[in-house]
């Protein structure tokens, strides 16, 4: 039901052509929904998790596993592949038509199953050293280094299965349809919460069901994608050309902008490191608090970026530079009018938020409080993450890899500085904290790089708007805050359930407030919000 809500199967491959017809509201309001679906169903992931696993070794065992495949998905798959692909796969479709451009996409899906397969073939057979590496800290504890190892190996294949499905990402979202691929991952949420739920007592230690639920997950999210694949005219043919032009040029620019990744793969690398030499529970902090994180930045800045870039890129293909800047001032105001809000919540309702979601079981209050120490950290910096999202798609547009990979570059090695300054006093904190500072000095060199390589965009025209959205999110929170603080949500006394009703209440009341106050002050971003609210509608 829902797939085909979000899907227009009455739609032909000529209609479905020009995602540059698709306006960014539209789009962003798919993207969202979809997205939205599989977050909430991530959250539940997230509270099997901390209900059966709790944090300690075994979890820290799981997510310095989980991240080793996935830094080199980074690598290969997500924003790198879509940066190289979509401008080239829209250019293709644009000079030549959607055949040659999906026989360019047959080519790129089979190119990526041989390089991944090759480099998920060495990882399985260097993964005691990869983790001996990475996280060295874990030798201390009996056992737990080994089961890094073989949870490890049980979900390197995703690398190849992740990458096939940005190849689907990609030509989907060229052609306008952004729900299939938003929704595909909840297939991976739901395959690990059923492996937690019911397979966990078939293991020793239980915590492997859930590598075996990641794995799963990837054939999911992949084979979700498939029919909106088939139904725009996509064939599989066993081709296999690397001397392709266009092939070429796609892994060109994927170089750089795998090297910036790269990059910021060492940062975390060395965040792990550091945290495996730190108390038990540390890495599973941190890891609790970025996915809490990631639900604001992926449903609206991810969305923003990933509807953009399609029409950023043909504006760039045509020449439109004036209409090129101003979709990125509009995509970044749009960014910014969601996510403000979003870091103000999290802000003053930290504590509703982590224990409605992750105090149970096996989690503790104690737990609570160091995971609200970190999304707080990070929610600082959630409007630099967004903006870093959002600029990098207009560097990408304009088939420039680079300068995002220098700046990243830059990024990160004051990242890693100042791991290993702000760990000595605050621990895990201080790794929080050396993310959300990194990430504002790479949003503030991005944006400026960014103004020279156009020659000035107006940025100083998003004052007022900021003034507005600033103000009504600083009155809003502080009632929030008090709200907490009054109804005793901040403490160890306040139950799930009370927590849990009075989260959703603050939530709702907050959105509200803050759509009605910037009605009221002309914000002009609700009206394109009240748009999409009355078309969904009607």
């Amino acid at each position: 039901m829902i797939y085909s809500v979000l899907v227009n199967k009455n739609l032909s491959p000529d209609q479905n052509a020009s995602a540059g017809n698709v306006s960014l509201s539209s789009g962003v309001a798919r993207f969202s929904a979809g997205t939205l679906i599989s977050r909430i169903l991530g959250l539940v992931r997230e509270q099997v998790f901390a209900i059966f696993f709790g944090a300690g070794a075994y979890t820290d065992a799981f997510f310095a596993a989980f991240r080793i495949p996935n830094l080199l998905r980074d690598l290969f798959a997500e924003g790198v592949f879509s940066a190289a692909f979509i401008p080239t796969f829209s250019k293709e479709k644009s000079d030549k038509g959607i055949v040659q451009a999906l026989q360019l996409a047959n080519l790129a899906f089979n190119s990526l199953a041989v390089v991944t397969s090759v480099v998920s073939l060495m990882g399985v057979i260097f993964t005691p050293l990869i983790v001996w590496v990475m996280a060295p800290g874990f030798s201390e504890t009996a056992g737990q280094t080994e089961l890094t190892i073989i949870m490890a190996r049980i979900m390197f294949p995703l690398l190849i299965l992740v990458s096939l499905a940005s190849v689907a990402t990609g030509v989907l979202n060229t052609f306008g349809r952004f729900g299939v691929p938003a929704l595909a991952p909840t297939a991976f949420n739901v395959s690990m919460i059923l492996c937690g739920i019911f397979l966990r007592k078939f293991f020793d230690p239980p915590i492997i069901s859930m590598a075996l639920g990641v794995l799963l997950g990837g054939v999911g999210q992949l084979a979700f994608q498939v029919p909106a694949l088939l139904r725009i005219g996509f064939k599989f043919k066993p081709e296999l050309n690397f001397k392709d032009e266009r092939i070429r040029k796609v892994f060109r620019l994927m170089v750089p902008a795998s090297v910036g990744t790269a990059a910021i793969q060492i940062n975390l690398f060395v965040a792990t490191l550091l945290a495996s030499l730190l108390p038990q529970g540390s890495l599973s902090y941190l890891n609790y608090g970025y996915r809490l994180m990631q639900l604001p930045l992926g449903l609206f800045a991810v969305g923003v970026a990933s509807v953009s870039l399609p029409k950023l890129s043909m504006q760039f293909s045509s020449g439109d530079m004036v209409g090129l800047k101003e979709e990125y001032l509009s995509s970044l105001r749009f960014t910014l009018f969601l996510m403000i809000p979003a870091i103000f919540f999290i802000l003053s309702a930290a504590y509703p938020i982590v224990g409605a979601i992750y105090q149970h079981g096996k989690f503790h209050f104690e737990d609570t409080t160091a995971t609200v120490n970190v999304l707080r950290i990070y929610a600082l910096g959630l409007f630099a993450f967004g903006t870093v999202r959002v600029t990098s798609q207009v560097f990408f547009a304009m088939h420039d890899t680079r300068s995002p990979t220098k700046v990243g570059i830059l990024a990160v090695i004051v990242n890693i500085i100042l791991n290993l300054i702000l760990m000595r006093r605050f621990g895990f904190l201080g790794l929080a904290a050396a993310t959300t500072i990194s990430g504002i000095i790479n949003m503030s060199a991005l944006v400026h790089v960014l103004r020279i390589k156009l020659r000035g965009i107006r940025i100083v025209k998003l004052a007022d708007f900021l003034m507005k959205t600033l103000s009504v999110n600083i009155l809003l929170a502080g009632i929030t805050l008090y709200v907490c603080n009054v109804m005793h949500l901040n403490s160890s006394t306040a139950s799930g359930f009370t927590r849990g009703t009075m989260l959703l209440a603050l939530l709702g009341g907050y959105i509200i407030s803050y759509l009605g106050m910037c009605r009221l002050l002309k914000v002009d971003e609700i009206q394109t919000v009240l748009q999409v609210f009355r078309r969904r509608i009607k």
